[in-house]
């Protein structure tokens, strides 16, 4: 028991050294079992601060009168796992991961097709230091702005490597705070924070196009409006090319001015889930152009794109979306946030 304590206390003092983007918010550390609760807000690593020496622990004799034992800590909801147990799939990893002074990221895979229900993206805990203990179980969730958590589904995961695949729906995209919380049973619970890289490319879905479109023409068209219904009309008068009733996304030059589409983010639920932002302007003033609570937004399923043409058939007007191939030509990319 000696020394599983001085073990943890190791543990936590490498946690406690991370680098300026990582703070140790809260911690407690009661009597019987020891058991560290700590949540670590992270960022972009930077250069690594001193380790402070740990304080020794006090050896507990049998003799000495012991505190009243504390109450476990509340067990984090578990999730059914839509992957088979396999050899790369443990529950518990096998050997002792390290932890100390890593942090979180995660980003969305690219490929992913535009009208999707579930996206997925892919998390690791890196750099990895020498101090380990062993990880018995990883849950991950969205964060809103109020602190509300929405769980991800694990598809894939390393306890050893520290590296997963989630899925989330629809509801949760517009989210940028990914949290993960680490378990080793009767010792420890560790959390990590991080935003999600936002950046990633879809698969065009025709359905959600005017006809015809996206065709980049003279590779000038790089960004994409929603059209009211008399764009649409017009579109098809001038192409004599026609689309399904979803069908209002057109490329065009990013240099035109029009109002932004916007998601509600955190205004609360008896704010409008969709708006257009008060001002016109070309594309790149779309991470600015929306108020507080929401954000630059893209429709990402049929739902949303039926919510969106509503939207925009009220007020008759053409707003930006999210979308462009700046980039890459022919290669659509969404940003959220």
């Amino acid at each position: 028991m000696l020394m599983r304590i001085m073990s943890f206390a190791m543990t936590l003092a490498l946690i406690s050294s991370c680098s300026p983007g990582h703070k140790v918010d809260k911690g407690r550390t009661v009597s019987g079992e020891a058991y560290r609760t700590a949540d670590i807000q992270t960022a972009e690593p930077g250069p690594s601060a001193e380790i402070p020496n740990p304080e020794p622990l006090a050896p507990v004799s049998e003799e000495q009168p012991r505190a009243p034992e504390a109450a476990a800590p509340a067990p984090v909801p578990e999730m059914e796992p839509d992957f088979d147990e396999g050899e790369n799939n443990n529950k518990t990893a096998a050997e002792p991961v390290p932890i100390g002074g890593a942090y979180l990221t995660c980003r969305y895979q690219n490929g992913q097709m535009q009208g999707s229900e579930n996206y997925r993206m892919d998390c690791e805990i890196a750099p990895l230091k020498e101090v380990s203990v062993p990880i018995a179980s990883a849950a991950f969730y969205k964060v809103d702005a109020q602190g509300n958590r929405s769980p991800l589904t694990l598809v894939t995961q390393d306890l050893l490597a520290l590296k997963w695949t989630v899925q989330e729906n629809v509801a949760t995209m517009g989210l940028s705070q990914v949290q993960v919380v680490l378990n080793v049973p009767g010792l420890l619970s560790v959390t990590l924070n991080t935003t999600v890289s936002s950046t990633f490319s879809l698969v065009q879905n025709i359905a959600y196009w005017l006809g015809g479109e996206p065709n980049s023409l003279n590779e000038e068209e790089d960004c994409i409006e929603f059209v009211p219904a008399n764009g649409k009309i017009s579109h098809q008068n001038f192409s004599g090319l026609t689309s399904g009733p979803l069908g209002r996304m057109n490329d065009i030059g990013c240099t035109a001015s029009y109002r932004f589409l916007c998601r509600n983010i955190s205004a609360g639920a008896a704010a409008p889930k969709w708006t257009a932002s008060a001002n016109a302007g070309p594309f790149a003033d779309g991470a600015l152009a929306c108020s507080q609570g929401y954000a630059f937004a893209f429709p990402l399923n049929s739902a949303e794109v039926r919510e969106v043409i509503s939207l925009v058939d009220r007020l008759d007007i053409k707003v930006w979306v999210s979308m462009s191939d700046r980039t890459t030509e022919g290669t659509f990319a969404v940003k959220f946030r």
